[in-house]
């Protein structure tokens, strides 16, 4: 205790303190709320809020390049892997939330709706909690670039098989409810492959002291991917009359959503 301060093993180095970035809190929340709600109102208000709301996050940009401690720095996004652990998260949960909302609409008035229904639509949420551990083993041994690329193109499978089964159910054919199942459960296994390992890898592409920042970022678009799922999804559901082949059309821009989180993950750093 008798070291000058500043030596010995117990010394940390004293990190510049900045105020805190009231004004780009400000833009932050009322653009997330601005574009939210353009998901949730009619047109043309929906138009204006959304185009205010996306005006609102480029006065953010500029706003992030005037301060020393911005709420979001923008320049996390000049790393790679970065921005590929990112983007695997956020377009994965753009088709997850979807789905946890779009299953029983599609499978409505089939012979698998009803309390069955929602054992089936866990069977998905269930796969995903008990295979995260397994996406991080695997990432350990093989690398997160490609057990993220496994978990990518297998929930891709997973959305595109749901469209001939909905098919099938559609046309009133009798059909057990594990074959609704298997599409999700496949569903489930590339989430539960892909998370652990896409966002550690975002993680350990930053300054440990930007780590907290990173991580709220990538919790921001997690959000926001969901968000972009269930406005796709409400315009396949307010389709009227066609709305069974909108709804399909929706499902192929969910599995798409899962090939782009494929494409990637080949951006994302090998771990050995």
């Amino acid at each position: 205790w008798l070291q000058p301060k500043g030596f010995g093993s117990d010394a940390r180095p004293a990190r510049p303190q900045h105020r805190f970035d009231v004004a780009g809190s400000v833009l932050l929340g009322v653009a997330l709320i601005l574009v939210v709600l353009a998901t949730r109102i009619p047109a043309p208000l929906a138009y204006v809020s959304g185009v205010v709301g996306l005006t609102l996050f480029g006065a953010l940009w500029v706003q992030a390049r005037r301060v020393p401690a911005p709420v979001v720095d923008f320049t996390l996004f000049r790393e790679a892997p970065f921005v590929a652990g990112a983007a695997v998260i956020a377009l994965q949960n753009l088709a997850m939330y979807a789905l946890l909302i779009q299953v029983p609409f599609l499978f409505a008035g089939s012979a698998v709706a009803g309390p069955r229904l929602g054992a089936v639509v866990m069977a998905m949420t269930a796969m995903m909690a008990l295979t995260s551990p397994l996406g991080g083993r695997l990432a350990e041994r093989i690398g997160s670039r490609r057990t993220v690329l496994t978990g990518g193109l297998t929930g891709a499978a997973g959305v595109f098989g749901l469209v001939p089964v909905s098919s099938l159910a559609h046309s009133g054919a009798a059909m057990s409810p594990a074959l609704v199942a298997l599409p999700l459960v496949l569903v489930g296994l590339g989430l539960g492959l892909s998370t652990g390992p896409s966002q550690a890898t975002a993680l350990s592409a930053v300054d440990p002291h930007r780590s907290g920042m990173a991580s709220a970022a990538i919790s921001t678009l997690r959000y926001m991917g969901a968000i972009a799922g269930t406005a796709i999804l409400g315009v396949a559901l307010a389709a009227g009359t066609g709305g069974f082949s909108t709804q399909q059309h929706a499902l192929w821009i969910f599995g798409g959503a899962f090939v782009l989180s494929a494409g990637a993950a080949l951006n994302l750093r090998l771990s050995r």
